[in-house]
């Protein structure tokens, strides 16, 4: 009988450390973490349909992490609720994000361009508006823009240095053009290419004009949380993209965009 106890008791710690051993391998064996990447409805460059993200810069990252053999998955906010998200590290990557001193903070930027992107101003067809030589110009006019969207240096700037005093900020791009045709805004801003799309879409192409000349040209990038200490993965997609932009391929998945 004794005998017979100790070889339980010899069982029990080999359980034990068998346990134990089962769980040290677990820790230290590398697992490879899907990453969120954050985004903003903002076709044809990013939207989510029949709940999957596609558009032109969609196709870019998802071939980008394709070659990285790292798994993603896309989801699209707000866009100042995909800036928190990536600020707190609840997120780990947003895109397509312009360059701005306040988001270094929190962001790592890709040195590769993602997208270029030409900002415009738009107005109603009825508009006695023709043109502007400065956003001064126009400062006696009623903006509308999205909510926490940075438009590039020269509208940033005019926003905050009061010249253009008067603007209706709101989460979406449809509800802007909404603004534009009710008359409740007198002019309204967007990246070129992510306006003209719209337009069509709500039905309204022939009822609205750019402004001339185009307000500003801006890079947008990939940025990475800091707070998940991604840079060396920043890095490897910056090696990926510039990669891509040489044997073609980038060029391939943005055809839209440059035949506009």
């Amino acid at each position: 009988m004794v005998g017979s106890g100790n070889e339980c008791v010899m069982m029990d710690c080999m359980k034990t450390f068998l346990l134990f051993l089962a769980v040290w391998i677990g820790c230290m064996s590398p697992v490879s973490a899907r990453l969120l990447l954050v985004t903003l409805d903002y076709p044809p460059y990013e939207y989510m349909e029949d709940g999957e993200a596609r558009g032109l810069a969609v196709n870019v990252v998802r071939e980008v992490f394709r070659r990285l053999d790292e798994d993603i998955e896309i989801q699209s906010f707000p866009w100042a609720r995909s800036l928190k998200m990536v600020e707190l590290g609840n997120a780990d990557a947003i895109f397509t994000a312009y360059r701005t001193s306040e988001r270094e903070a929190f962001l790592d930027y890709s040195s590769e361009v993602l997208m270029p992107q030409e900002v415009s101003l738009f107005v109603r067809n009825t508009s006695k508006i023709e043109t502007y030589a400065t956003l001064a110009d126009l400062a006696d006019q009623q903006f509308a823009a999205r909510h926490g969207v940075s438009y590039g240096q020269a509208f940033d700037r005019a926003v905050t240095d009061g010249t253009i005093a008067n603007i209706h900020r709101v989460s979406d791009g449809d509800t802007v053009i909404r603004l534009l045709m009710n008359g409740r805004a007198d002019v309204v801003v967007f990246n070129r290419l992510g306006g003209i799309y719209r337009f069509r879409s709500l039905g309204v192409s022939d009822q609205v004009r750019e402004l001339q000349p185009p307000l500003q040209s801006v890079p947008s990038y990939i940025a990475f949380s800091k707070k998940n200490r991604l840079a060396n993965l920043r890095d490897r997609v910056d090696a990926t993209l510039r990669a891509m932009k040489e044997d073609g391929t980038y060029q391939a998945l943005t055809v839209y965009q440059l035949i506009q």
